[in-house]
C-alpha cells in the first residue's frame, strides 16, 4: 500500500540511484527497501533492488525482488532476470519459462533471445540456440559498464563468447576499480576500433564449446599490445583432449586418457566403466558412466548430436567409499585452494555434494583449505605447479582426486572454473576467506599487469 506522496517515492528513489551509482550498496540497498516498504509495487524499486542483491552474490534475495517486479507490472525485464537467476542455478526449464514470456510480451526482446540461446546450448539443442543467439547479439555486441570509484579506473575490456564458456568475472573487474566495456567477441565488428583499454581481459575459457569466440577474440587482439590476460591463443590448447595429451606424463598424475569417438564407435576397444561425455558441457551435462557393454547404445542415444569424448574411469573413492573432487585455482603464478567437494556419487559437485549438512566432511575441507601442502602432500603439489607452468594461463583452475598412493587423478583443468558466489550457507561461511583470496590475487594481477604497461 501507497503511504507517501508520488513526488516523495521519486525522490527517495533517485536518492538509492544516487548511492549505488557512487558505490555505496548497502546504504543503495537500504534505500531500495525503504521505498518499497512504502509501495510495495513499485516495479522500477523491485528491479533495481534486484540487480544489486544479484550483482552482490544474493542471487535467491535478488529472485525474490524480481519475483514481486513481476507481480507488479507484466513487464520483459521482470522476467528476463528472472530466466537469468534459474539460468545461474542451472534450472533450465523455469529459466526457459521465463525467458518465453518475455518474448510474448516482447517478441524482439534482446536479452530473452540471449537467454534462450543459452537454455537451448546446455540442452544441446545447437541449431535453436544458434537462432537466438543471432536475435539476441547482433548488432549488441559492445556493452560498457558504470564505472563507481573514485580514483582514475584501470580501462578493461573483457572479451566474452556469446555461445556461454566464459569465466564469472562479476567480481573480479569491481565496478569501483575497473572501468568494463564487454565484448562478444563473434559479432564484434572487426574493422571497428577497440574501446580505449589498458589491459585486456580473456574470460573466454571454453575451448570446446567456444573456438568460434577464441578465433574472433586472437583476431581482435591483433589490434592492441595492452597486456592480455588468458592469451585465446593458450586458452585453445585446453581442451579435455589437448590437456590430457598436454599433461599425460607428468610423473604423479593420472589422466583420463580422453580421445575423440564417433557415436558409432563410443564402445570400441573401451574397458568399464567407460566414461562417455559431449564436449562443451560442464557440471555433468551430458556425462555419462557406462559399466556394461549393453547399456552403450542408449546412453550415446540420449547425449546430443555430434562426436563424443570417450574417457578412462579414474576411481577416486577413499576409504570410506566417499568420492573427493578438489578444486585449486592457478593465479597468476600460484596456487589457491578453493574447494573440497566429498560426496557418494563418482559424478561428484560442491553443488550436489550436501557439504553444509556434513560436519565431518566441512572440518575436512577447513583442513584443506587451511593447509593444501599438509593435506595434499609435496608431491601433489609439484604436480598442480607442473600443471600450472604447462598450461601457461594467468588464470585457470584444477579439479582432481587422489589415489590411495597419493597420485593425482586429473578430471578437469582449463579456464573455465569460476569463484562461487560469496553467498553461502551459514554452515559454510569458513569457505568466503578463501574465495576473497582468489578474487583479490585476481585484481591485483590485473592492477599490476597495467600498471607493467605503463598505464
Amino acid at each position: 500500500m501507497r503511504t507517501a506522496e508520488p513526488d516523495s517515492l521519486a525522490e527517495l528513489f533517485a536518492r538509492a540511484l544516487q548511492l549505488e551509482a557512487q558505490g555505496r550498496d548497502a546504504e543503495a540497498q537500504a534505500a531500495y527497501i525503504n521505498v518499497i516498504s512504502q509501495d510495495g509495487a513499485h516495479f522500477d524499486a523491485l528491479i533495481a533492488l534486484g540487480n544489486l542483491l544479484n550483482r552482490t552474490g544474493y542471487r535467491n534475495a535478488g529472485r525474490l525482488s524480481y519475483l514481486e517486479a513481476a507481480k507488479a507490472r507484466q513487464s520483459p525485464i521482470a522476467y528476463v532476470n528472472l530466466g537469468n537467476t534459474y539460468l545461474d542455478t542451472d534450472e533450465l526449464e523455469l529459466a526457459r519459462k521465463h525467458f518465453e514470456r518475455a518474448l510474448e510480451l516482447e517478441p524482439a526482446q534482446p536479452e530473452a533471445h540471449q537467454g534462450m540461446s543459452y537454455v537451448f546450448a546446455r540442452l544441446g539443442d545447437e541449431r535453436s540456440a544458434r537462432r537466438h543467439r543471432d536475435l539476441g547479439f547482433r548488432d549488441r555486441a559492445v556493452a560498457a559498464f558504470p564505472f563507481r570509484g573514485q580514483a582514475r579506473p584501470i580501462r578493461a575490456v573483457l572479451l566474452v563468447s556469446a555461445a556461454g564458456g566464459n569465466i564469472g568475472t562479476t567480481d573480479l573487474l569491481d565496478d569501483r576499480m575497473f572501468a568494463t566495456t564487454r565484448i562478444f567477441a563473434e559479432y564484434f565488428d572487426r574493422s571497428a576500433p577497440l574501446p580505449e583499454h589498458d589491459i585486456v581481459f580473456n574470460a573466454i575459457g571454453d575451448a570446446e564449446r567456444c573456438i568460434d569466440g577464441l578465433v574472433s577474440a586472437s583476431a581482435l587482439l591483433a589490434a592492441t599490445d595492452a597486456p592480455v590476460v588468458n592469451p585465446p591463443a593458450r586458452v585453445r590448447e585446453t581442451s579435455r583432449i589437448a590437456v590430457c595429451e598436454r599433461l599425460r606424463n607428468i610423473p604423479g598424475l593420472l589422466t583420463a586418457a580422453a580421445r575423440p569417438v564417433s557415436r558409432a564407435q563410443a564402445g570400441e576397444g573401451a574397458r568399464f566403466p567407460l566414461l562417455l561425455r559431449a564436449p562443451g558441457f560442464h557440471t555433468g551435462h551430458h556425462f555419462v558412466r557406462i559399466d556394461r557393454a549393453d547399456q552403450i547404445a542408449r546412453a550415446v542415444e540420449a547425449l546430443p548430436d555430434g562426436d563424443l569424448i570417450a574417457m578412462n574411469y579414474l576411481d577416486g573413492r577413499g576409504s570410506d567409499g566417499m568420492y573427493r573432487k578438489y578444486r585449486v585455482m592457478l593465479i597468476d603464478g600460484r596456487l589457491y585452494p578453493l574447494h573440497l567437494a566429498i560426496g557418494p556419487d563418482w559424478k561428484v559437485h560442491y553443488f550436489t555434494a550436501d557439504m553444509a549438512h556434513n560436519t565431518a566432511h566441512q572440518e575436512e575441507e577447513r583442513g584443506f583449505l587451511g593447509d593444501m601442502e599438509g593435506t595434499l602432500g609435496s608431491g601433489a603439489i609439484a604436480v598442480l605447479e607442473e600443471i600450472q607452468r604447462r598450461l601457461g594461463l594467468d588464470y585457470a583452475g584444477v579439479d582432481f582426486g587422489l589415489d590411495a598412493d597419493g597420485n593425482v587423478l586429473l578430471f578437469e583443468a582449463n579456464a573455465t572454473m569460476t569463484v562461487p558466489s560469496r553467498e553461502v550457507n551459514v554452515q559454510l561461511a569458513y569457505r568466503v576467506p578463501y574465495h576473497e583470496r582468489v578474487i583479490n590475487a585476481v585484481r591485483l594481477m590485473l592492477q599490476r599487469k597495467a600498471k607493467s604497461a605503463g598505464n
